[in-house]
C-alpha cells in the first residue's frame, strides 16, 4: 500500500498465480483494493515463466501449480542485470525451496530471516555475496541466528533494514556497492 500511495508511478503489479484465491492478511486485501481504484493491472505468474519490466527480464522459479498457502505461494524471482546476479525468495519456506538453486550476487533473504526459511544448502548453493533481509521489530525472533550464522559463514555481507534502514545496491564496474539510509 505504501509503494502504491507514492510517488513512484506503478503500472502493473506481479503476483504469484493463486494469490487473490488465498488472501492471508488485511494489507494484501487493501493492495488489491488500490490497485483496483488506480486502475493498476494486477499479473499473475508461476514457475517457468517470465516477468518483463522494461529491458529486464526476471525468470520465475516459485510457485509451481502444487503449493498452496500465501507464503509456498511467494514469486521467488531470478535476475542477471548488467552481470550482477540477483535472487529474491518472498516468503518461501524452506521445505518449499527449489531443486535447482542459482548461484547469486545478491540475495533477498526468505521471510525477514524466519528459521523455517532460507536453509543453509540455499545459501551455500546461491552462495551470495550481499544478503538483504527485510525486518522490522517483531516478536518472532526475525532474523534467526541459524540464517545470520549460515549467511556470514559463507563470507556473505548482511544488511537488514531494522539496522541499515533502506537499503539500495547499485551496480558498478567496480561490482555491488550497497548504500544505507536509516531514517532518524
Amino acid at each position: 500500500n505504501i509503494l502504491l500511495d507514492s510517488e513512484i508511478q506503478v503500472s502493473r503489479v506481479a503476483m504469484p498465480e493463486g494469490a487473490s484465491d488465498d488472501i492471508g492478511s488485511q494489507a494484501v486485501t487493501d493492495a488489491f483494493m488500490k490497485a483496483a481504484e488506480k486502475g493498476i493491472t494486477i499479473e499473475y505468474y508461476e514457475e517457468g515463466d517470465e516477468i518483463h519490466a522494461d529491458r529486464f527480464a526476471f525468470s520465475v522459479l516459485s510457485p509451481h501449480a502444487s503449493m498452496t498457502g500465501s507464503n509456498e505461494r511467494s514469486l521467488v524471482l531470478y535476475t542477471v542485470i548488467d552481470g550482477m546476479r540477483l535472487l529474491t525468495l518472498g516468503d518461501l519456506p524452506e521445505d518449499c525451496e527449489m531443486e535447482e538453486i542459482p548461484q547469486c550476487d545478491i540475495l533477498k533473504v526468505a521471510h525477514h530471516g524466519s528459521r523455517y526459511a532460507t536453509s543453509q544448502t540455499l545459501i551455500k548453493k546461491a552462495s551470495p555475496q550481499v544478503a538483504v533481509i527485510s525486518v522490522g521489530r517483531n516478536s518472532y525472533g526475525h532474523p534467526a541466528d541459524r540464517v545470520l550464522d549460515d549467511l556470514y559463514s559463507i563470507g556473505a555481507e548482511v544488511y537488514r533494514t531494522d539496522r541499515s534502514g533502506c537499503v539500495t545496491i547499485k551496480n558498478s564496474a567496480k561490482g555491488c556497492i550497497v548504500e544505507t539510509f536509516v531514517k532518524r
